[in-house]
């Protein structure tokens, strides 16, 4: 601010009494005299240092120039003087507000609704940041801000701002009804109120119906073609359609228009995370946290991304920094506990979880997450409960129905466990695309004489196991389309006579060109085909997949030339989760139960580069771990299956190699690293997805000692050994 003395109009004031040069200060202020009112407040206060309504003024102006620190301690001077003044509070509120001070400034509008309060002005400015503050917080009762912006309407039912900030909180808090009609009674006022178009086209999204939304953001930004609010709110209809480009877009138009906006770089860092471009997400979340460091969920966000990214040990340290200054905050409480678990310290995790529930007993992720967590560790009549409680506070939260689902196939539900996983397409951690066909997606009904189309999902292990259906469909009568990886499909247009089969996210399906009745993604046909436990193929030699004939007879004869003794394939780890390695994988120290069994030639399996541990294995053991250099292990899977199906057994962690043998009716060990998994489906001991597969698990938190003393031990009463 200006230290000197501006003339300008102050020449005429000479002789002024002090309220003539206030009142012309004042008329100044409001016309936008920046200069020339701070001049005449100066010269009061150079008459009257402790003048509380120059000292008000001052201070406001200067929050008006940017000065915020310098503003809120001119206004506090002016409070001490004068703390009954309701304007001073407020003007002090915003002040706080401008300059980041949340906190503060919540204060500051409680001191000036204490002193008037029927002030609509004062309850919509409070509401609105009692609402930021809960949602940036994690918190989930808006009943405080919602009480606000509703009196506030009640005082002033003829302003549309009012209506929109009371339906935004009403909104939020999924009142959704209640909240149309705050938005509607706007546009009855203001029918060009592009606040009201906006929120409302967000309220459709919500409510699915994503033509009108797209009706009202489109009149919205015909009046207005740069508003923020419109073009954040359709990114985020766009992203919550998991269009993730095209939210982006909408997204990066908002930022040009609004560049300081903390709230456009967290959508875009959330938005380029979900992406899986962890680098551009921390970048633009670190840009939403230098303009506003006082957010949790941001701060919380970030560590997220840094925990996908497997920098397990600065999300951490991230994370507790963050405690250091937000203690209490459940949103950052809940991703250490994530943190924890991604390390496998699921007591860490577990202690953590319970101590926000016992803080915060309704805040839902910490329910979520202590569910999911205790799938593995706790007892069932628990988790069941918890996910209750979790779909009860989220109800139309597809993350809690999709582990929900979950829960279920682990503990062999399997009819509510399909019902319940249909909704993992809207679950943002999902890891596989949405489709967008034009035909509708099958429902159960008779494909007598109808052609479908079949799509995989997730990796290419789930892929693998779930076309074990594909026979099922095709004995409908149905003309079958099958649409996979484009590793499998010289594999499954073999296995599946009579089906035509594409490689993934074939243009010609999506886009209408080809011709077929009804699409369907591979594991939804569990819900028609997979019901029960009994539903499930048994008998060890039933086969639905068929290596190349010609190739069989190739590595049949390969094998035999290294001897007479059992061929046993070997896979011990997969590309997922180096971190765990010693929960889900194994080491090569871990299997030496195994590999210490002589009478048998091993035959590795693994896509993974492996030099190393197949060296070790040679030291340690005096083992060869057979190796051809004329086969891709990973990418040609038509080869691997031709190798695979010569070999009298696969000792294999749940990889795509050990689900393949499955298909090929080839035994199948398969070490897994809890005693409960979905895979499971309620039952270790039956045979489930793939009859001729046998599990072996450990729980969660053990070592693998005791699981390969035991697969080797059965391993020798197999072969004899």
């Amino acid at each position: 601010m200006n230290d000197g003395v501006n003339d300008d109009g102050i020449g005429q004031q000479e002789h002024a009494s002090i309220p003539e040069i206030m009142q012309r200060a004042a008329a100044l202020h409001n016309e936008g005299e920046l200069e020339s009112a701070e001049a005449l407040y100066r010269k009061v206060l150079e008459a009257d240092p402790e003048n509380p309504d120059a000292l008000h003024l001052l201070g406001f102006l200067a929050n008006q120039l940017g000065f915020w620190e310098e503003g809120a301690q001119l206004i506090e001077t002016a409070i001490e003087s004068d703390p009954n003044q309701p304007l001073f509070h407020n003007h002090l509120a915003k002040t706080y507000l401008a300059g980041g001070n949340k906190k503060k400034a919540e204060h500051a509008y409680r001191q000036s609704l204490e002193l008037k309060n029927d002030d609509p002005d004062v309850m919509n400015d409070f509401g609105n940041l009692l609402r930021d503050n809960k949602l940036a917080r994690g918190g989930d009762d808006l009943s405080e801000a919602i009480d606000l912006l509703g009196k506030a309407v009640l005082i002033n039912p003829e302003s549309p701002q009012y209506q929109v900030n009371y339906g935004n909180a009403l909104r939020d808090d999924m009142q959704l009804k209640e909240a149309r009609s705050c938005y509607e009674e706007a546009l009855k006022i203001d029918p060009g109120f592009v606040g009201a178009l906006s929120n409302l086209g967000l309220l459709c999204s919500i409510n699915g119906d994503f033509d009108e939304a797209i009706e009202h953001f489109e009149k919205a930004l015909a009046i207005d073609p740069n508003d923020f609010g419109t073009l954040n709110n359709y990114g985020s209809v766009y992203v919550s359609r998991r269009q993730l480009d095209k939210g982006i877009e909408y997204f990066i138009k908002a930022a040009k228009n609004e560049t300081n906006n903390p709230l456009i770089y967290f959508n875009l860092g959330r938005a380029l995370m979900r992406l899986r471009k962890d680098e551009d997400a921390l970048e633009m979340l670190g840009k939403s946290l230098e303009l506003d460091n006082n957010q949790p969920l941001v701060i919380s966000t970030f560590a997220s991304t840094l925990r996908l990214m497997e920098n397990f040990v600065e999300a951490e340290k991230f994370t507790k920094d963050a405690l250091e200054i937000f203690p209490d905050n459940p949103v950052l409480r809940c991703e250490l506990a994530a943190i924890h678990q991604s390390l496998f310290e699921i007591d860490e995790a577990e202690q953590l979880l319970r101590s926000i529930l016992n803080d915060t007993p309704n805040f839902a992720p910490a329910v979520m997450t202590l569910a999911f967590i205790l799938i593995h560790t706790g007892e069932e009549e628990e988790v069941i409960a918890l996910f209750h409680k979790a779909l009860e506070l989220l109800p139309d939260e597809p993350e809690a129905s999709f582990n929900y689902a979950l829960a279920l196939f682990c503990y062999g539900h399997l009819e509510e466990a399909w019902e319940n996983y249909v909704n993992r397409w809207d679950n943002e951690q999902f890891s596989s695309p949405v489709r967008h066909f034009p035909q509708k997606q099958w429902d159960g009904s008779s494909l007598e004489g109808k052609s479908i189309l079949v799509y995989g999902e997730q990796g290419l292990g789930d892929e693998v196991r779930h076309a074990s259906m594909i026979p099922d469909i095709m004995a409908t009568g149905a003309e079958v389309t099958i649409e996979c990886s484009a590793r499998l499909v010289d594999l499954f247009q073999r296995s599946f006579e009579g089906a035509k089969v594409y490689p993934a996210n074939y243009e010609e399906a999506e886009s209408g060109e080809v011709d077929f009745d009804f699409q369907t993604p591979v594991l939804d046909l569990g819900r028609y085909f997979r019901p029960t436990i009994d539903s499930f193929p048994s008998d060890p030699d039933h086969a639905f997949l068929k290596a190349d004939p010609d190739r069989k007879v190739f590595w049949g004869e390969r094998l035999k030339a290294l001897g007479d003794k059992p061929k046993v394939g070997l896979s011990w780890r997969s590309g997922h989760d180096p971190i765990g390695r010693n929960k889900w994988g194994s080491t090569i120290e871990e299997m030496e139960p195994i590999l210490s069994i002589d009478g048998v030639d091993f035959i590795n399996l693994m896509y993974l580069e492996c030099s190393e541990d197949r060296a070790k294995i040679q030291e340690l053991y005096g083992v060869n771990l057979h190796t051809w250099d004329d086969i891709d292990l990973k990418d040609d899977q038509d080869e691997l299956a031709a190798l695979i199906s010569n070999l009298d057994l696969v000792v294999s962690y749940p990889t795509s190699a050990g689900y393949l043998a499955s298909g090929l009716a080839v035994p199948v060990f398969t070490f897994i690293a809890m005693n409960i998994h979905q895979v499971l489906l309620g039952n270790p001991e039956a045979p489930g997805w793939a009859p001729s597969m046998r599990f072996f698990c450990k729980h969660i938190n053990d070592n693998w000692d005791a699981t390969f003393v035991d697969v080797a031990a059965v391993v020798r009463e197999k072969f004899g050994l």
